[in-house]
């Protein structure tokens, strides 16, 4: 029963999130549109009378999705998107995961390093959000700043802010497998404290690493639906003007940008903030979905080999 169970979820957590990256990785063929692509007000005279084409469109057969408000086709922007949703989501949570593991290593061996996991504790609970919120919030609609480089400098500043937390759970892990007798044993035999993590710390901590991993990438997703709920996207803010009204949309299309900017419109033309949030909702779902499914199977193995 247990074994069916985790099949499953790995199975389709896995196959949810293959499907999403090749869709994404193959976006030019499976739209006709660009991000940039504009559906613009028009008029054409035909023999049934004039037909009029609007920048905002519900889901149509040219727009299987529909358009924004400013004309752009909604699945084109969900699939280029997660493109840059999924790589930042990658690379902050690998940033994160090597930086505090190799901290909380450190941490859980070493005889000095012991006297910070409480301190490290206290900084990993404070709200990152309310910390975030006002670093970026300035920098983050500086129209003059390149793409890239506010990537870079708030991809930086998100994945400092999560060191400490992943530092701490690592340290506190290290520290009971480093009471171990076979780790003692090792020590007194004069082995070092990197071939201890090498052969010991690190194989029995590869489980829980992977499901933390997960873990991160679910947390990171959620902090970066509350940052856009702040008007702060990943790549920057611009400001335009919609219906007499000054709104700020991202830069560039990712996802939480695209949920939060366009949240408003939910009543009246809730499509627009609808399939957003059903892609972040999926790929969520797939990345929990994962978690468990490797927290079912370890469980399973560890009872049918508990001396390992």
């Amino acid at each position: 029963m247990i074994n069916a169970q985790y099949n499953w979820r790995l199975r389709l957590g896995f196959s949810i999130i293959l499907v999403v990256i090749l869709a994404t990785l193959f976006a030019p063929l499976l739209t006709s549109y660009t991000p940039d692509s504009l559906r613009k007000f028009d008029m054409e005279v035909t023999d049934k009378g004039a037909k009029i084409t609007e920048p905002l469109t519900p889901p149509t057969e040219d727009h299987w999705l529909g358009t924004t408000p400013h004309g752009h086709d909604l699945f084109t922007l969900i699939l280029y998107g997660g493109r840059i949703t999924i790589f930042l989501v990658f690379v902050i949570v690998l940033t994160r995961m090597i930086s505090g593991v190799a901290l909380g290593f450190w941490l859980g061996t070493s005889r000095w390093g012991k006297r910070f996991i409480e301190p490290l504790e206290l900084l990993s609970s404070m709200p990152a959000i309310v910390i975030l919120y006002c670093l970026l919030i300035s920098i983050s609609r500086i129209p003059s700043i390149p793409i890239w480089q506010l990537l870079l400098l708030q991809g930086g500043l998100i994945a400092l802010f999560g060191i400490p937390a992943i530092a701490t759970v690592t340290a506190k892990k290290t520290s009971l497998i480093n009471k171990n007798p076979s780790v003692v044993a090792s020590r007194v035999l004069g082995a070092n404290p990197l071939w201890i993590i090498r052969k010991h710390i690190a194989p029995a901590l590869k489980e829980n690493l992977v499901i933390l991993t997960l873990q991160e990438m679910i947390v990171l997703l959620n902090l970066i639906g509350q940052l856009g709920v702040f008007n702060i996207f990943f790549g920057g803010t611009k400001s335009i003007s919609l219906d007499s009204q000054v709104v700020q949309i991202p830069r560039i299309p990712e996802w939480g940008g695209l949920i939060s900017a366009y949240r408003e419109q939910i009543s009246f033309q809730p499509w627009v903030p609808f399939f957003p949030i059903l892609a972040f909702a999926i790929v969520m779902f797939a990345l929990f979905l994962l978690s468990r499914g490797f927290e079912i199977r370890y469980e399973k193995r560890y009872k049918e080999t508990p001396h390992i």
